[in-house]
């Protein structure tokens, strides 16, 4: 009897694990448009912070037009390290170092932020995205007696469908932007 059981209890186990095994789970949801754009841009904030360039130029596509000229990735890419080259003197700004956590080894570009404000389809292979850059670090500004903020910049970022991915066709003059919050 007691083989019997243990026969049993053994062959319930064996079958309801091969049971939940064979379960078949539901297709993940496919992501959608706008879900596409927030992730490229979020790689790109992620990337600016880090001053990793690949993570950056990867959102974007080949032929990019910034400030009215035409660059393709290796011209980008030149352009984000000339950009990060320039931010070598926050270091040494003092609201810089009072946010900086002790001993932590990050970017001069570490409190990069990028919010999304809107993204508008234009048709179905354009899009607009509306954000708002700026660094927490930098000195806050007066509005008015009472709040003070962070200097935060327009940057309007106009994203193409290329080959079923949504790709930076071009940017409000990002650079500009950047180098403007120094």
């Amino acid at each position: 009897m007691k083989l019997l059981l243990k026969l049993s209890i053994q062959f319930s186990i064996i079958t309801g694990f091969s049971h939940l095994a064979a379960q078949d789970f539901p297709p993940a949801k496919p992501l959608t448009d706008e879900m596409q754009i927030c992730l490229v841009l979020q790689k790109i904030e992620q990337g600016i912070k880090e001053q990793n360039l690949i993570k950056i130029t990867d959102g974007f596509a080949n032929e990019v037009e910034s400030n009215g000229k035409s660059l393709n990735r290796k011209a980008l890419t030149d352009k984000f390290k000339t950009t990060f080259n320039s931010y070598k003197n926050r270091k040494d700004e003092p609201e810089f170092i009072k946010r900086k956590p002790p001993r932590a080894s990050l970017t001069t570009t570490w409190d990069f932020e990028m919010d999304i404000d809107e993204i508008k389809f234009i048709n179905d292979s354009t899009a607009l995205a509306k954000t708002w850059i700026y660094f927490t670090s930098d000195p806050l500004v007066k509005e008015d007696n009472k709040s003070k903020k962070n200097k935060k910049r327009r940057n309007n970022i106009l994203f193409q469908k290329v080959k079923g991915e949504w790709r930076v066709k071009s940017g409000n003059r990002i650079f500009e932007r950047l180098t403007k919050d120094l």
